[in-house]
């Protein structure tokens, strides 16, 4: 299969790949379909149309409990994927392009522990009693 996907693209001889490939994608050995993934990784470079074909024996391969097969699927599928094939799962969150400013925060109704905040002091603005002196100072 790397010599076909090597050579001249001949569509005869992609389609005999694909065929080969789909065999292996559809083989219940875990080695026979890490063959078939990566057989597919080569095609597709050539002719994306074959992911389509096979796309459901990718999904297969996601859910085996080879973590190797997993990770070899994975990184078929993120070779696989250009921003004219990516669909967003769940609707925009914000469908106004032009939101409103948002409000001003409302006062605290806390007093401030210092209300000079451009002074920090010796002790970094923080109020007397929380660095040991009294309440009184």
């Amino acid at each position: 299969m790397r010599t076909i996907t090597k050579i001249v693209p001949n569509a005869r001889l992609l389609e005999s790949c694909a065929m080969i490939t789909a065999r292996f994608l559809r083989s219940s050995g875990h080695n026979l379909k890490y063959i078939g993934i990566d057989a597919l990784g080569l095609i597709v470079k050539i002719n994306a149309q074959y992911a389509t074909e096979h796309q459901m024996a990718v999904i297969d391969c996601l859910e085996d409990p080879d973590e190797t097969l997993k990770r070899k699927t994975l990184t078929l599928l993120y070779k696989m994927t250009n921003p004219g094939n990516v669909e967003v799962p769940y609707p925009n969150p914000n469908p106004n392009p032009n939101p409103s400013p948002s409000p001003s925060p409302s006062p605290s109704p806390y007093p401030s522990p210092n209300p000079n905040p451009g002074d920090r002091g010796a002790h970094g603005g923080l109020p007397a009693w929380l660095h040991g002196q009294s309440r009184q100072a």
